[in-house]
């Protein structure tokens, strides 16, 4: 452009945020990528635009990088004063260029907006509508040690989660919940951290790519520890993607690529190509599926299970709690064969409280996966797989889901009967499919309808989280329908159309089981409509899928179907 004639500004927005400052080592091996402007600060001069004069004012110095590339120069401006800002660019649209023309604006991000003493990585999740300046502390962020910002929990501590409130109609003794109280402050990241932290204690061999995504990815307090073990790749998820795969192509190493799920879709035909094509083994720890909070519209996980279920050669795993987290790592550690895929979704972990009472979790064992042929109420240390060898906690793991509650009465009938009075009624059987991160919703929306009479009376709910969209649980899927006559099917799923009830109705169809077993099925999932910035909480109920959405879904789903 400067040896042509070409009369145009261009703005050299000079924030000094190329890239955040981590300790993991670069593709050379030296400073992290993305560092040019402290090289453009070098040659570049650091004297002030005149904006009140009519003339452009130019940096004469021979040293002045632009100029030395045959560009006139105008610097540099101070962006953050937009009324200076827009005197310079009046100026220069009065004068008419003469030819190509850099613009050198410098704006320091926060400025007037925070505490510029805090963490400039907490900026990517403000809250909306936030009156500045505030405590810098009731930002989310994943900064941890000197610069520790508590998560902030997704939770309003002015709501509450009644599960038989006194105040209700059919109510009983059990006990009330806090919505708050459903959460710890641990975030699924600080899980994901911790547990690769004590896994590098026993192999070293673990290695940690990302794309610019260190802070967010839970990788900052690995890299402190074992700099030579994370390698930022800079701002380049394609790239990210092949460099990864062909490094796991030397099976001495354990490979994982921490990347977000709204990047990863940057990389998908390479995805497709240099992953999947190849039969390469590469781990893939997404993090951000699911909704976003106040990471905002750009930044939400809701595609990822609609373009990945495509591949053939990869395992497609979301966890919706840390136990079947950490077996997701494990399984993910221990496997050399195939890509795998793991959610990790921007939301607190679930309380140990609300796992034991809800989730028929018992933390002390942090293990339960209840085969369909093993009873719910079985002595769960019989089935734990912390003392299981590596080959039969795979076999374990590897496609199965979870039972957070089965009706299992009356199991070569139909016909599950309920005294009302002098009256019988047959009571249909409604089994939720949950696949993701807001499993609590279909809980608690459970908890909710069960204290309804005449749903209570006339209905029996079971639910499963099925954890993998691939290989997904068929077995399951069969013992619902075929053994325990569950008529009335309902997936839910933190992705949009496309996603896991995609596959699960289409299992169905190729099995004729909606004709053969006369079933009633509804998907419930993300709209395709962009998700604004907001809260996690907000936005599940901006986007009806909360816990009182979900209840009137329900309801209007088994209202409009027959009794």
């Amino acid at each position: 452009m400067s040896l042509v004639e070409f009369s145009r500004a261009i703005i050299y927005n000079d924030n000094g945020q190329v890239s955040l400052p981590t300790n993991a080592v670069s593709i050379s091996g030296n400073r992290p990528i993305g560092s040019i402007s402290d090289h453009l600060h070098y040659f570049v001069s650091n004297i002030e635009a005149n904006a009140g004069d009519n003339k452009l004012s130019k940096n004469a110095k021979e040293n002045n990088i632009f100029e030395n590339l045959n560009y006139d120069y105008i610097g540099v401006v101070n962006g953050n004063n937009t009324e200076e800002l827009f005197k310079v660019l009046n100026n220069i649209k009065e004068n008419k260029l003469k030819r190509a023309t850099v613009l050198h604006v410098r704006t320091k991000k926060s400025n007037d907006f925070i505490n510029s003493k805090s963490p400039i990585s907490i900026l990517h999740s403000i809250k909306k509508n936030e009156i500045f300046p505030f405590d810098t502390t009731i930002l989310n962020g994943n900064i941890h040690k000197e610069n520790k910002i508590e998560e902030e929990k997704n939770v309003s501590s002015s709501t509450k989660y009644d599960v038989n409130n006194k105040n209700n109609k059919n109510n009983d003794n059990s006990e009330i919940i806090k919505y708050e109280d459903m959460f710890s402050k641990e975030t699924f990241t600080d899980i994901y951290t911790n547990e690769m932290l004590k896994y590098l204690k026993k192999d070293r061999n673990i290695i940690f790519l990302s794309p610019a995504m260190l802070g967010g990815s839970g990788l900052v307090k690995i890299s402190e520890r074992y700099p030579n073990n994370v390698y930022d790749v800079g701002i380049a998820e394609q790239h990210s993607v092949t460099f990864a795969a062909a490094m796991a192509m030397n099976k001495k190493l354990k490979i994982q690529l921490c990347i977000y799920s709204t990047f990863l879709q940057r990389a998908y035909d390479q995805i497709i190509h240099d992953l999947n094509l190849q039969n390469i083994p590469l781990k893939v720890i997404i993090g951000r599926s699911g909704l976003v909070g106040e990471d905002g519209a750009t930044h939400q996980g809701i595609y990822d299970l609609s373009y990945l279920g495509t591949l053939n050669n990869a395992y497609i795993i979301s966890p919706s709690n840390q136990v079947d987290l950490k077996r997701a790592l494990r399984f993910a550690y221990l496997d050399k064969d195939h890509s795998v895929y793991i959610r990790i979704p921007r939301m607190n972990i679930l309380s140990d409280k609300y796992m034991k009472g809800y989730l028929n979790i018992h933390m002390k064992n942090e293990s339960k996966n209840i085969d369909v042929n093993v009873d719910i109420n079985d002595d769960v240390d019989k089935y734990s797989e912390e003392y299981m060898d590596d080959d039969n906690f795979i076999k374990s793991f590897i496609g199965k889901s979870r039972i957070i509650k089965m009706d299992n009465e009356n199991n070569n009938t139909n016909e599950h009967y309920s005294s009302r009075g002098d009256t019988q009624t047959k009571k249909k059987k409604v089994c939720i499919f949950n696949m993701g991160s807001m499993l609590f919703n279909v809980i608690n929306a459970i908890k909710e309808i069960e204290k309804e009479q005449y749903i209570s009376h006339n209905y029996s709910f079971s639910i499963v989280d099925m954890i993998f969209l691939n290989p997904l649980d068929k077995n399951m899927i069969d013992h619902v329908i075929k053994q325990n006559k569950h008529q009335y099917l309902i997936t839910y799923e933190d992705n949009t159309i496309g996603g896991f009830s995609t596959h699960f109705n289409n299992y169905l169809i190729e099995n004729n089981y909606i004709t053969k077993h006369n079933l009633y099925v509804h998907n419930i999932y993300l709209s395709n409509e962009p998700i604004e910035h907001a809260s996690f909480k907000d936005q599940q109920e901006v986007v009806k899928m909360d816990k009182c959405s979900l209840v009137n879904r329900i309801k209007n789903y088994l209202k409009n179907n027959p009794t």
